[in-house]
């Protein structure tokens, strides 16, 4: 409280109806019944204002309660014989439970707003009980707009931020991940050998059946090579937070960050296995041409060269899918699996009904399959899966790896107080070896039906 004020309880009753005042007129100005039901509404300055004349008020009754316990001490020294004053305190604290209202309702009940009623002043101040800041709830975001502050009926008590539980497998897991400073790669994808002939053979140093005895032929072979390009493509979104938001909740900054690359990871995924290569999308594993396909052009078991066995299961498929990426003279290093179609292989059981694939599980070892590591994620499609060379056959450049930039120069955000939090990836997939890399197609690789 700015400037001085004399001692007595005239100066102090005075200066304290002048702040009164203000509150009235604030409380008829600044503060607002938006929704009818008593949920009064004020702005951050508002708020703040109202804060400070409360507490002006409240020092100048203080100042009034210690004149007048020191009239009360006078008092009681120039009468021996009256009650003590301890008494007396004991006797004013019998008062009637809290009860918890909203700050509308304290204000139109208090004595200083039934005074002014009949006086058309307020002699006295109305003070709050509480603090603004156990009744006050923040909206998170008001689109962009400014933060409210919204008194609601009882005392609000605010849980902590609970964030959720993310996805932990991630197809990136599988790659041993490049970094590049391009924005377009150019590579070969190599599509085995022209008319699947490999022509290599044994050589001698010279014909010797010939009259000439010239040096031996080498036997020529062609690759079935195709150029193919992998531009570099950006997966990014953003979201809106108040500045006095994120002041105000700490940990909500941590959780927006947190989302927000959360979203690229899932989208990444999901570009990695099944991007369609159109527009600004990546060319996925699944779609490249020359993959591999297990059971091939032949259905179940039963059907014209199939290669399922009777009695094969989705294990079994997953096996003979290794089978066909070690025939292309690779050695399989992963495999891709919904969640559902993963349950079904680790409840596989023998015919004693004991598990196959639990006893790993039991000793806390890592997801693994026919000794590859195994990423079960709801980005491959159900009835699906993708076993190959992940690293060797199909790499991953980051040109520019997940980040967070703030700014608030976005269209009116400056003016708003408001910033946009950005979240950002770049990213390129070649495929340079699809042949290291099987397409199963679970709902027919165990069908054993004859």
């Amino acid at each position: 409280m700015s400037g001085t004020i004399t001692l007595d309880k005239k100066s102090l009753r005075q200066t304290l109806a002048t702040k009164s005042a203000e509150i009235d007129a604030f409380t008829k100005n600044g503060i607002k019944d938006e929704s009818g039901n008593g949920d009064l509404v004020v702005s951050v300055e508002d708020a703040r204002t109202f804060r400070k004349l409360m507490n002006e008020c409240k020092e100048l009754r203080g100042l009034l309660a210690d004149l007048e316990g020191h009239a009360e001490i006078k008092a009681y020294l120039d009468d021996p014989g009256s009650a003590p004053l301890a008494a007396q305190q004991g006797a004013a604290q019998l008062v009637a439970p809290r009860q918890y209202k909203s700050v509308g309702e304290r204000f139109v009940e208090s004595k200083a707003f039934k005074e002014r009623a009949t006086n058309g002043i307020m002699s006295d101040s109305f003070l709050v009980d509480e603090d603004l800041t156990s009744l006050e709830k923040k909206d998170i975001y008001t689109a962009a707009g400014g933060t409210l502050t919204r008194f609601s009926f009882g005392r609000v008590e605010q849980e902590p931020i609970v964030p959720r539980p993310y996805r932990t497998d991630r197809v990136r897991d599988l790659f041993p991940v490049a970094n590049t400073n391009a924005n377009l790669i150019e590579y070969l994808r190599v599509l085995g050998y022209l008319d699947g002939e490999n022509n290599a053979r044994t050589v001698p140093e010279r014909e010797t059946d010939s009259p000439t005895s010239v040096f031996g032929l080498k036997p020529h072979t062609r690759l079935k090579l195709a150029p193919a390009q992998a531009p570099i493509r950006t997966i990014a979104h953003y979201e809106l937070a108040h500045r006095n938001t994120l002041d105000d909740e700490p940990q909500l900054r941590s959780i927006i960050d947190t989302e927000l690359l959360y979203g690229l990871r899932l989208v990444e995924d999901d570009q990695v296995l099944n991007g369609d290569g159109t527009g600004e999308n990546l060319l996925g594993i699944m779609r490249t041409p020359g993959i591999q396909l297990y059971p091939g052009p032949g259905l179940g078991y039963g059907q014209a060269g199939t290669p399922v066995k009777e009695n094969d299961t989705k294990v079994d498929a997953v096996r003979r899918a290794a089978t066909r990426v070690m025939l292309a003279y690779f050695s399989p290093t992963g495999v891709v699996l919904h969640p559902f179609d993963w349950e079904e292989m680790e409840l596989t059981k023998d015919k004693n009904l004991n598990y196959i694939l639990a006893i790993n599980v039991a000793i806390g070892a890592e997801k693994r399959i026919w000794q590859m590591p195994v990423v079960a994620t709801p980005a491959m499609n159900q009835g699906s899966s993708l076993i190959g060379a992940f690293g060797l056959g199909a790499k991953i450049y980051d040109r520019q790896q997940s980040n967070i930039r703030v700014a608030e120069q976005h269209d009116d955000l400056f003016i708003r107080n408001a910033i946009a939090i950005l979240a950002e990836q770049r990213i390129g997939l070649t495929v340079s070896r699809p042949e290291s890399f099987v397409k199963v197609d679970l709902t027919t690789a165990y069908d054993n039906t004859p």
